[in-house]
């Protein structure tokens, strides 16, 4: 990381502007760490939201990882292509489809957790261990108190909570 250039000290005082570059170096790193597995980021948000949540409803899929439903379709897709997720008829709403996790998905996660995990160490290598828990829990703070609007996810709206 070290051909990285400095940033300009005009650009440096906005904070969203800096926030935005590190997301933006961290997705390159972690889509360019995940590319032999077959995976980007996104899947890797997919695999861990059904893991976690269970299976769910395509469309409810989007929300947590702020995701519009077209690309949520293209995502589900992919990943049943490769046969890491799949979709079962809902059994109570014949209009519907629960995405599942397969094993092969399971299997699959767990190592791109421990791809995830090398690309942020290395990421966040520049802070010590304790500076990484107090910028974790800022951004916490902050996702907390600017939320998604709740209406249509397509809607770009933030609301303050606070």
């Amino acid at each position: 990381m070290t051909d990285v250039p400095l940033l300009p000290p005009y650009l440096t005082p906005w904070t969203d502007f800096l926030l935005s570059r590190v997301a933006s170096m961290g997705n390159r790193l972690f889509d360019r760490a995940l590319q032999p597995l077959g995976l980007t980021g996104s899947h890797l948000g997919v695999l861990m939201v059904l893991r976690h949540l269970g299976p769910q409803v395509q469309a409810h899929l989007s929300a947590p990882l702020q995701v519009d439903k077209p690309t949520m379709v293209r995502l589900v897709n992919e990943l049943e292509a490769t046969g890491l997720a799949e979709r079962h008829p809902h059994p109570n709403d014949r209009r519907a489809v629960l995405v599942h996790l397969t094993d092969a998905g399971t299997a699959m996660l767990d190592h791109a957790i421990t791809v995830g995990e090398r690309v942020t160490a290395e990421l966040f290598s520049v802070l010590s261990t304790e500076e990484q828990h107090t910028l974790r829990a800022l951004l916490i703070r902050i996702a907390a108190h600017v939320a998604p609007f709740e209406g249509d996810s397509s809607d770009n709206e933030l609301m303050y909570t606070g």
